[in-house]
Order: structure tokens, then C-alpha cells, then sequence
């Protein structure tokens, strides 16, 4: 069986993630150990399709080049096309929602990682929709990332019993989120674990402009606050590596994006969580995670014995759901 995996994204490292996340599971089948072979003796053949933001979902009126070239793309091999990890926009039930809605009926399997894609599809009569995680559940962080990320925390706090991290929000197109709220709740959180006899150490991404700011904010207002950049590391590991074995080398976190919280949940405890769109709730609610809104006004009273005693979740369970999608989608039979 001979598979051709794709990845759209406009971030380069949650490309990386995704096509590693498709190789795993890909291998998983038992006569598809190489991904790069052709179609032989009669094996067939389909497209794995992943990625974030596929149909442009953050541009709801915006028919662009991008949007219509994916669609083109399906399109060509729409009846061994499998799209998973997906996430759709009903686009304000628009044009660009019935476009999109008249291609995936042909499309073999659709398999979403959240309630209301799923509902939104199957209501349109795309009843071959399946709803399953994120497919970045299935990475571990390697052996060399983790001790990397064992050095980058133990230079901030040599202790790792008393260290806390704490990552930022996303900014997006679709999150209306206030620049005064999130660095509100963030310096609420990071004196919150400082009370508790912990160091809070944030991790940020240079690239994001408002993630800048909000570091900045912080550093002002609380100097002892320690920071990691998560694009700093050995080039031989990748940034959505180096992340995970961030989180899975402190014991204690507070995740407030949504490809975070899923690496916090891999270690197999739930993290304590700050919400900032739709697609994030949705994971919170499935997997029961203590949350706050970061959307709130107000500084929000972190639940205490949720980052001290967090509750286990069952990793090998979501990981075999996603599995299980997969292998029952049609074109592997």
C-alpha cells in the first residue's frame, strides 16, 4: 500500500509535527512499512491528507488561491483521499461553506478532531465523517530533546520539583482576545506559582509578535520570572520536539494554546489549562481538563491541587481511538 502524505500549515514546525504524527500511523499498517514505495501487486493506494487550517478557517468570507488550489488538489484523487486531524468552519453557512461541503462528499474519509466540525458535516449529509483527536497525540518527544530541554529548564531553576511552566497563547485571526487580558491572566498565573513556592517559567516563540509584548510585560512586572525561547535549541531537533520534552521534563504546567496542552496531555496527566479559541474548549471538554478562560476580564484563582496532583489520562486510549479511525477508513479496505 503505497501512501502520500501532505501536510498544509503555515507554520513550519506544526508541519514537521503532523507529517511525523502521519508516518506513525501510517506504519501502522502492516503491509506499509515503506512510505515511499510505489503501488505493487495489486496493494492499493490512497492519499493521506493533514493540517491545520486546510480550508482556510480563520479567513470565513476570504475564497483565495489557497482555499480553492486544496480543493483542486482533493479533487484529483477524492475517492482514496483520506483527510484527517481536521477542523472546519461553517463559514457563516456562506459560498465558502457550500463550496467546500460540495467537494468533501466526494472525498472517501473525513476524520475531524472536534464536535462541532463533526456536526456541521454530518448535518450537510457528509455522513463518511469520523471524530477522532489531533494525530500530534501519537508523538513522544526523542531522547536528545529531552535532554535538551532538561539543561534549558535546570539553567532557570536547578530544581525541577520546583519550576512551573507556563506557555502563551496563539494569536489568530479568529481568537478576538485582548492583548491587556492575556498579559493580565499570565502575570496573575505566573504570581499565583510564585506564591506556591514554585518558579514560573514561561515559554515563548519569537515569531509571535504578541508573545513579545506579553514577555516583555511580564519581565517588567515580575524580573525573577525566568523565560525559554522554544526555537532556541540543538539544530538537530525540531521546535515541536524540543516543546514536548519541555512539558515532559516539568512536573508541574499551565498550557494556554492548543498544540501545548496536547503535548502536556502526552505525558499522561492533565495539565492545568488557559482556553483561548473554540478548538481548544472542545479538547477540554472531551478530555475533562481543569481550565480557566484567558478571555476573562478579571484574574482568575488557579486551582491548586490541579497543578499539584493532576489527575492521570489515558494516553494509549486516545491514541488508539486515532489509530482505529484510520484503520476503518474505506480506502484501506
Amino acid at each position: 500500500m503505497s501512501t502520500t502524505i501532505k501536510t498544509k500549515n503555515h507554520t513550519e514546525p506544526t508541519i514537521s509535527a503532523e507529517k511525523k504524527a502521519c508516518q506513525i500511523l501510517a506504519s501502522l499498517l502492516p503491509d506499509n512499512k515503506n512510505l515511499h514505495d510505489h503501488l505493487k501487486h495489486n496493494k492499493k493506494d490512497y492519499n493521506l491528507v493533514a493540517g491545520d487550517d486546510l480550508f482556510e478557517n480563520c479567513r470565513p468570507h476570504l475564497i483565495n488561491r489557497h482555499f480553492l488550489s486544496n480543493l483542486k488538489q482533493l479533487k484529483q484523487n477524492d475517492s482514496k483521499t483520506i483527510l484527517i486531524s481536521q477542523t472546519v468552519s461553517d463559514y457563516e453557512q456562506g459560498l465558502k461553506f457550500r463550496i467546500l461541503c460540495n467537494r468533501l462528499k466526494n472525498i472517501s474519509t473525513i476524520i475531524v478532531k472536534d464536535q462541532k466540525s463533526y456536526q456541521l458535516l454530518q448535518d450537510k449529509g457528509i455522513t463518511q465523517t469520523q471524530l477522532s483527536f489531533d494525530i500530534r497525540f501519537l508523538l513522544e518527544p526523542s531522547t536528545f530533546a529531552l535532554m535538551e530541554a532538561y539543561q534549558s529548564i535546570q539553567s532557570c531553576q536547578p530544581s525541577l520539583k520546583k519550576c512551573c511552566l507556563i506557555t502563551l497563547p496563539e494569536s489568530s485571526h479568529e481568537q478576538k482576545i485582548t492583548h491587556s487580558n492575556t498579559t493580565k491572566n499570565i502575570l496573575s498565573a505566573c504570581q499565583q506559582v510564585i506564591n506556591m513556592g514554585l518558579t514560573p517559567i514561561i515559554l515563548f516563540q519569537p515569531s509571535e509578535h504578541a508573545h513579545l509584548i506579553t514577555s516583555q510585560d511580564i519581565k517588567d512586572k515580575l524580573p525573577d520570572v525566568c523565560f525559554i525561547d522554544t526555537t532556541q535549541h540543538n539544530p538537530l531537533i525540531t521546535d515541536y520536539d524540543f516543546l514536548q520534552a519541555l512539558l515532559h521534563v516539568s512536573q508541574y504546567k499551565i498550557t494556554s494554546d492548543y498544540l501545548s496542552t496536547i503535548f502536556a496531555v502526552t505525558t499522561g496527566f492533565k495539565p492545568l489549562t488557559f482556553y483561548t479559541s473554540e478548538l481548544e474548549h472542545d479538547l477540554i471538554k472531551r478530555l475533562k481538563l481543569p481550565h480557566n478562560s484567558i478571555h476573562e476580564r478579571r484574574s482568575q484563582t488557579l486551582d491548586e491541587r490541579s497543578l499539584f496532583e493532576p489527575q492521570k489520562v489515558d494516553i494509549n486510549l486516545i491514541r488508539q481511538h486515532i489509530c482505529t479511525a484510520f484503520q476503518l477508513s474505506d480506502p484501506l479496505h
